[in-house]
């Protein structure tokens, strides 16, 4: 289709408005009311908190907690129950599996003292290997003071 104004071809946007309005129709009402605001986004705020990992799941941390993380959470969200950490608490590592000479120097670095128990392998299994521990690997426990 090819329009033309005065007798003459016009091309993209040089038809005149009038003419516009005319092929087109009237402008909606609309169009002539005031702009409106959108409202205002509304974002939650955030405030970090210091977690730990404990008990299968994240606490929050009570001060004395080793091994925390600051996460920031929004709104009112994130752990509520508190970690029942102690100042002189120690993580026990698990070293059943691992040699002797190993599971020693792992529990000296925490610093937790190791007691050998010796005895007698049972048939198939390795010896000089850490087969059971006390308390076991994997929790936290009070470290003596004195």
């Amino acid at each position: 289709m090819s329009y033309q104004f005065h007798g003459k071809p016009v091309a993209g946007g040089t038809l005149p408005r009038a003419d516009l309005e005319e092929l087109h129709g009237e402008r909606p009402p609309y169009l002539h009311d005031a702009p409106e605001s959108f409202p205002s986004a509304s974002i939650p705020y955030a405030s970090p908190k210091n977690v730990t990992y404990r008990d299968g799941r994240l606490q929050l941390d009570n001060g004395y907690c080793r091994d925390t993380e600051s996460i920031e959470y929004f709104g009112d969200s994130g752990p509520t129950h508190t970690a029942n950490c102690l100042p002189n608490e120690v993580d026990v590592p698990n070293v059943v599996g691992e040699p002797v000479g190993k599971a020693k120097t792992v529990l000296a670095g925490q610093p937790l003292a190791a007691t050998v128990v010796y005895r007698p392998a049972q048939p198939r299994q390795r010896v000089g290997v850490v087969v059971k521990q006390f308390p076991a690997g994997g929790g936290t426990f009070p470290r003596a003071t004195g």
